[in-house]
C-alpha cells in the first residue's frame, strides 16, 4: 500500500523513467537489502526516489535533511517520527529513539513492506558516530525482511566515517548503488513534468548538452541570463565549485589533466562510477564542459609575475573587453612609465607561454582600445 501522505508530482512520470535503475533498486527492496545510493551533489537523485515512492508497491517514509531545522540527532528523530504520522515536543535522543521504534512496530502490523528514505543523509556527517549507526540498526531490526532503509550520499560512508563504519554497522551501509547524471531522454522526461518558460523549451537541447544530466545544473543554466558566458553567472560558478571541490587531491588531478585535454589512465573508479568523466574512443570526458571550462580556468598557472598579473585581470572578466589603462593600473607599480610596446610585448610572452596554450585560452586584440580572454 503506497503512503497517502506523498503525492509526488514524480508520479507522472513516463512509466520508463530510469528504468534500468528503478529495476535495480526494486530487486534489492524485494530481497530486504537496506543500501546506500551514491551520485554527485546536486545530481537529483531525490527525482528517482520520489518517482520509486510513487510506483514501487510499498509504504514509504521519506525524510529529506534538508527540511531539518538543524543537522542534530535529536531534530533527525523528530523528521522521522513526522513522517511517520506523529509529532512530539520530546528533545530527548533516547526517548525520541524510542518513540520512533515503536511507531515502527505499528506501522509493520499493517504493511507488508515499509521503506525509508534518509535523502543526503552525509549532510548529518558532524552527527555520524557508532551509536547512531547502531541505533540506525535497532530501527531497521524492528522487522529486517519488511523494513529497508535507504540512505543517499556524495561519497561512500566509510570514507565519510570510517571510525563509525565498523562491526555490525557495516551490515547497514555495505551495499552501494552509483547514479549517474540522467540520460538525455529521462531529462526529457523530468521537463515534461516542470512548467518551462518558451525561452526555457527553446533552449532545451543545449541546457540539456550543458547540464550533462545534472539537474541542478540545469535548473541555474535555464535561469541564468549571462548567454554564452555562463562562468560568469555566480550560481554556475558556485554548482561548479560544489561539484569539484567534494573531490580528493587525486581526483581533482585526474579532472585537470582530462579538462587540459591530455590522455588520462586509470581512472579513479569513483569518477567513473558517479559518471562524472565518460569514456571516449580512447580517452575519458567530463560529463559537463562547463565543469571543463571552470576547472580549466581555476587550475593555477605558472607565469611569471607580470603575465600572471595580467591573465588574473583578464579571467576575472572574461569575455570582456579590458582597456589598456586598467591593464596598465593593474600589471605596473607605476603605470605612467610604460609604453604601448612594453604592453604588447607581455601579451607576446603570455599567449606564448606553454602553461597559457594548454589552458585552452585565447587572448583577441582590440586595436587601441584593449584586450580580451576568449576560450579558443
Amino acid at each position: 500500500m503506497l503512503n497517502p501522505k506523498y503525492k509526488f508530482k514524480e508520479g507522472q512520470l513516463d512509466p520508463q523513467f530510469c528504468r534500468e535503475n528503478f529495476s535495480k533498486i526494486s530487486d534489492l527492496i524485494d530481497s530486504g537489502i537496506t543500501f546506500t545510493t551514491i551520485a554527485m551533489t546536486g545530481v537529483g537523485v531525490s527525482f528517482l526516489l520520489r518517482f520509486l515512492a510513487m510506483k514501487y508497491p510499498a509504504y514509504f517514509i521519506f525524510v529529506d535533511m534538508y527540511t531539518l531545522a538543524n543537522l542534530t540527532k535529536e531534530d533527525f528523530y523528530k523528521a522521522l517520527l513526522k513522517e511517520m504520522g506523529q509529532e512530539t515536543e520530546k528533545e530527548n535522543e533516547q526517548e525520541l529513539l524510542d518513540l520512533c521504534r515503536k511507531r515502527l512496530e505499528e506501522l509493520v502490523r499493517k504493511h507488508n513492506k515499509i521503506v525509508i528514505v534518509f535523502n543526503r543523509f552525509d549532510q548529518l556527517e558532524k552527527e555520524f558516530d557508532k551509536n547512531f549507526f547502531a541505533n540506525l540498526r535497532t530501527l531497521r531490526n524492528v522487522d529486517p525482511h519488511r523494513i529497508v532503509v535507504i540512505l543517499t550520499s556524495i561519497k561512500p560512508l566509510y570514507e565519510i566515517a570510517p571510525e563509525a563504519i565498523s562491526g555490525t554497522n557495516l551490515n547497514l551501509v555495505s551495499k552501494y548503488i552509483y547514479l549517474k547524471p540522467y540520460s538525455s531522454e529521462d531529462m526529457e522526461k523530468l521537463l515534461k513534468i516542470k512548467l518551462l518558460t518558451p525561452a526555457e523549451r527553446k533552449r532545451q537541447d543545449t541546457l540539456l548538452k550543458l547540464s550533462g544530466g545534472h539537474s541542478q545544473l540545469y535548473q541555474i543554466l535555464a535561469k541564468s541570463e549571462k548567454g554564452e558566458n555562463l562562468l560568469l553567472d555566480h550560481f554556475v560558478k558556485l554548482q561548479m565549485r560544489e561539484i569539484y571541490e567534494s573531490l580528493n587531491y587525486r581526483q581533482k588531478k585526474q579532472l585537470q589533466k582530462i579538462a587540459s585535454g591530455k590522455v588520462s589512465d586509470n581512472i579513479d573508479e569513483y569518477l567513473s562510477n558517479v559518471g562524472m568523466v565518460i569514456k571516449k574512443n580512447r580517452g575519458y570526458e567530463i560529463f559537463s564542459p562547463l565543469l571543463s571550462e571552470y576547472i580549466q580556468s581555476a587550475s593555477p598557472l605558472k607565469l611569471p609575475v607580470k603575465e600572471a598579473k595580467l591573465f588574473r585581470l583578464l579571467r576575472h572578466n572574461q569575455g570582456v573587453l579590458v582597456s589598456k589603462e586598467n591593464i596598465f593600473n593593474a600589471v605596473w607599480e607605476d603605470s605612467s612609465e610604460v609604453s604601448d610596446w612594453a604592453l604588447d610585448a607581455l601579451i607576446y610572452r603570455l599567449r606564448k607561454n606553454p602553461g597559457f596554450i594548454s589552458s585552452g585560452y585565447g587572448i583577441e586584440s582590440h586595436k587601441k582600445l584593449g584586450y580580451m580572454l576568449v576560450k579558443d
